[in-house]
């Protein structure tokens, strides 16, 4: 019985280079979990401010913001014109119904 056993326990073993990529990975995360106990306090970079770029950026939303109300008014305006064409055509229709 024991050629038997030991014959099952082989045919069901991991092969070698199996059981040392097993290995190294088990290393390699026990590695990690050391490094990540030493790892100190982290701490954020120095704010960089750019006088020159934040000046230019005011700038050109200012310009954004002229360009958006003077579209805006055009638009009011071609409205406004419509309403007034829609106006008279009801006038003229109304003139011509009531004269019929």
């Amino acid at each position: 019985m024991n050629w038997l056993s030991s014959g099952l326990r082989k045919a069901n073993a991991i092969p070698n280079h199996q059981q040392l990529k097993i290995r190294n990975m088990k290393k390699t995360i026990l590695l990690m979990a050391v490094c990540l106990c030493f790892i100190g306090k982290a701490s954020a970079q120095w704010v960089v401010s750019d006088p020159g770029n934040l000046a230019q950026g005011i700038i050109n939303t200012t310009k954004q913001i002229v360009q958006t109300s003077t579209t805006a008014k055009n638009t009011l305006d071609g409205f406004m014109e419509a309403q007034k064409i829609f106006q008279q055509g009801k006038k003229y229709y109304d003139g011509a119904q009531s004269g019929a």
